[in-house]
């Protein structure tokens, strides 16, 4: 009884935090509202592997 209560506790507590990372990443990305699960996820892939160059 006290491992489900324990799994229960960390399942609520992963979904709080996933819903909050969710609504960080639509208030920075607006358009994100529109896109499937896969167009974010290829988004963020994109923009947190992308190199930027630098030209002199």
């Amino acid at each position: 009884m006290l491992r489900q209560k324990l799994f229960k506790e960390e399942r609520r507590t992963r979904s709080h935090r996933l819903i909050i990372r969710g609504a960080v990443f639509e208030s920075i990305v607006p358009e994100a509202k529109g896109m499937t699960n896969e167009e974010s996820a290829t988004f963020l892939w994109l923009a947190l592997t992308r190199q930027t160059v630098f030209y002199t």
